[in-house]
Parts: C-alpha cells; sequence; structure tokens
C-alpha cells in the first residue's frame, strides 16, 4: 500500500441467512423474478432477522464475499419456490391477485402495494399460495386501468404509507427506430432486480411515459404527485430522490433523467439505480457516519498559483449500477496497473462516486476506498451535480437550501471538497 491510510474494516454485518439463485447459470420467470424480489425485500427489513441474498449474476458473487467474507463455492441454495413459500408463511401477510401479462404496465404500482401492504404477488394458478389469504385483489382492483389510473389510484390510498419514489420501466420499446412519440409499444418485460429495496424501504414505484411532458393527463397528476407536501406521512425528501431510472422519452440521451425538469416545482433529483441487485440486503449494514478518509498528498506537493492543473476523473459514478459492474472491474484493472508500474502507471485519478452509497451499500463503498488505498494515487469526488443527479440551479427555496446542506454533508462524510458541475 502506497499511501498511509489504514484499510477500512466493513462494518457490522452477518452473512445472508438464504441465498436464491436467480439468474447466474440458471433462468428464472418474470413470476419468479417479481415474487422472490418482494419477499427478499420483506426478509431483509429487519436487522436481526433472517436475512435473503438473491444471485442475479456473478457480481453479487463478488460483492458477498468481498463485503463478508462469503465463501461463494460453498452456498447452498434455496429453490424459489422453497423461498416463496416460507416468505408466505413469515414476513409476508399474504398475496397480491394479479396477471404479469394482462397487466403489465401496472405491475411498477403493484410492488408499491407490495411494499405497503407486506404481500406477494402471485398468479392464480401458483401451486405455492396455499391457504395464504389475497390480501390485494388487483384483477379485481385495477380491471381496465391505465398506467395513469393505477398510479392515482396507488397514489391515493397508499401514498402515505411510502418514503420516496421510484420509477421502473414495465417494459416499453425505447429505441428510436420502434419508438411511438407518445404511446410507445410495450414489448419487453419489467426489470425486476431493484424491486427487494423498493420494497424493503417503501419507496412509491411508477411509471408514467408522458409524467414529463406538459400538457399531458400524466403530467397533471405527476405535477400532484411532487406538490403535496404532506404525502409520506409528513412529507417525502425535498427535493425529493427518485430511484430507479426515468428513460420515458429517450431524447438527447434520457432528456427527464435527471428528474428536476419533471415538474414545475424543480423538487426532484435522480438516484441513478434501475436494474441495482441486493441493495435490500446490502443496506442493512449500518450507514457510514464517520468521515471516510481519501489518500493523502503526495509529500512535496504544493499548490503553485502560476500553473494551470488538470485533473482526470472517470465520470457517471452518480450510476449506482455502473458502480456495482464496470466501475468494480475499472478500479480493479487500476489497482493491477498500479502495481505493475507504480511510476509511470499510476498518475493521480479521480473517481466520481454516489454519495448515496453511504446508506444504500456501505461495504462497497468501503471497498472502493480500500482499493484507493492499494494505489494511493486515487481519489473520490461528488458525482452530478452534488447529492442528487439533478439540477440544482434551478431550485431555490427549501429545495436548494436542503440540496446545499445534504451535499455538504456528503463531502465531509467522503473527505472531498470537489463535484463535477452538470447543469442547463
Amino acid at each position: 500500500m502506497r499511501g498511509a491510510v489504514v484499510s477500512l474494516a466493513a462494518g457490522a454485518h452477518s452473512a445472508p441467512s438464504m441465498f436464491v439463485n436467480l439468474g447466474n447459470g440458471v433462468s428464472s420467470s418474470i413470476q419468479d423474478q417479481i415474487a422472490v424480489s418482494v419477499c427478499s425485500g420483506l426478509f431483509n427489513r429487519n436487522p436481526d432477522g433472517p436475512s435473503a441474498f438473491l444471485v442475479w449474476d456473478s457480481y453479487d458473487l463478488d460483492w458477498v464475499r468481498d463485503v463478508d467474507g462469503v465463501d461463494t463455492d460453498s452456498i447452498v441454495y434455496t429453490s424459489a419456490s422453497d423461498f416463496i413459500k416460507i416468505c408466505l408463511q413469515g414476513p409476508a401477510n399474504g398475496y397480491i391477485r394479479y396477471n404479469v401479462v394482462s397487466q403489465a404496465e401496472n405491475v411498477p404500482n403493484l410492488i408499491t402495494v407490495a411494499a405497503v401492504l407486506d404481500a406477494v404477488p402471485l398468479e392464480d394458478d401458483d401451486p405455492r399460495i396455499g391457504s395464504a389469504p389475497v390480501v390485494f385483489d388487483a384483477l379485481k382492483e385495477f380491471d381496465g386501468f391505465s398506467e395513469r389510473d393505477s398510479t392515482e389510484y396507488v397514489y391515493d390510498h397508499y401514498a402515505n404509507a411510502t418514503t420516496t419514489m421510484a420509477k421502473m420501466n414495465p417494459g416499453y420499446n425505447q429505441t428510436y427506430a420502434s419508438r411511438h412519440p407518445v404511446d410507445p409499444p410495450l414489448t419487453g418485460t419489467i426489470n425486476a432486480r431493484l424491486v427487494d429495496f423498493i420494497v424493503k424501504e417503501r419507496l412509491f414505484n411508477f411509471f408514467l411515459v408522458n409524467g414529463c411532458v406538459p400538457g399531458t393527463d400524466d403530467h397533471a397528476l405527476f405535477e400532484r404527485m411532487v406538490a403535496d407536501v404532506s404525502v409520506g406521512g409528513g412529507g417525502w425528501p425535498r427535493p425529493i430522490a427518485v430511484y430507479g431510472y426515468d428513460n420515458s422519452w429517450p431524447v438527447a440521451g434520457d432528456i427527464f433523467e435527471a428528474e428536476t425538469d419533471c415538474a414545475a416545482e424543480r423538487n426532484l433529483g435522480q438516484i441513478a439505480s434501475e436494474g441495482v441487485t441486493n441493495l435490500a440486503y446490502f443496506n442493512r449494514a449500518p450507514p457510514i457516519t464517520e468521515a471516510l478518509p481519501q489518500n493523502p498528498v503526495p509529500a512535496g506537493k504544493v499548490y503553485d498559483p502560476s500553473v494551470t492543473y488538470i485533473s482526470v476523473i472517470m465520470g457517471d459514478g452518480d450510476n449506482v449500477a455502473f458502480v456495482r459492474t464496470s466501475r468494480r472491474q475499472w478500479m480493479l484493472d487500476r489497482v493491477a496497473k498500479c502495481a505493475a508500474d507504480p511510476v509511470n502507471g499510476c498518475f493521480p485519478l479521480l473517481w466520481s462516486i454516489s454519495p448515496h452509497l453511504l446508506h444504500v451499500a456501505p461495504g462497497w463503498l468501503r471497498w472502493y476506498f480500500n482499493q484507493s488505498y492499494a494505489t494511493g494515487s486515487d481519489y473520490f469526488v461528488l458525482p452530478p451535480s452534488g447529492d442528487l443527479y439533478s439540477y440544482p440551479g434551478m431550485m431555490d427555496g427549501e429545495n436548494a437550501e436542503n440540496f446545499v446542506t445534504n451535499t455538504e454533508r456528503d463531502s465531509t462524510l467522503l473527505s472531498t471538497s470537489a463535484s463535477v458541475h452538470w447543469e442547463w
């Protein structure tokens, strides 16, 4: 280790009680993915109770090995069917009656219902239902509902029991060649990988294709939702943090991805987390509340105001999905190159990184800091544009004040004084 910083130990956290394989070398139905993920969220709510870990790909095994020391070659898996049965006898209150095909556009809203009612979405012919009661009948309540109808219904009935927002595309084809400008075809399936976290944290999950487009019925509903200061039993945080990802209008990238310009209130920002797995498990660990030390400035280096300095930054670290996958591999490559050529191959490098890892995956964040200590030349900065991926220059009043306060807290805990700037 070239730096003078001691390696960070993991926080108090025990290994998972149950493992379910949903995708690493096996195939699973979307119905099982949804049901198992809901159950994982319910199990992982109790920090002192049994925990669940879902293996979707090799990255899941990498992280549970590196964070919690699990011998991933010796894992004994619980089958999806057995896990659902255990769930219905344990943390779940019953099941939600629905159909994943005929109600595809309503599924994001049903995840919210599952989170609030502690219920597992299952179809009528599912043999695992057993004697479990119907807690919510979506076939009846959502009969003939559009996604706007179900979003309004769930908002009016259950939003006060939720903590903030999440957006989850139910499967609309968003490619330029096949997209209808207002009404894209729903030809895919929902990405259920974030469901466990949505359920654990009781997020208000939904998707409105035109929710950010002024003059539409979707937008009118969205404006009402974000303007309500009482929702969530005293208010969602301001600015409102939106998990998942908004790819509703893939213009100039995804024009509404930062969320801030989705509503006249200018009170939203994104925590890009679509497809991120096992956050319900990893945020069982206590959040980081003491500053993580960064590498010291190299000895003998003094700022010279007559010199122009350039910082090279690895971008897009605000996206938790990238932190989970590509950035992990890039960091491992960086450590290897620094070890191979510490003089010429280890120039100072900055990494933008989501400050929300402080609470959603503190073990991941410690891992990244430990890798930086191995090189002695890597540092971390806040991503665009501070606490949230957002356009804070559009915010004012309470939203702006809170954004500044939250960004200052993040800077303190990450021991950084820099942020990537991204504005209109």
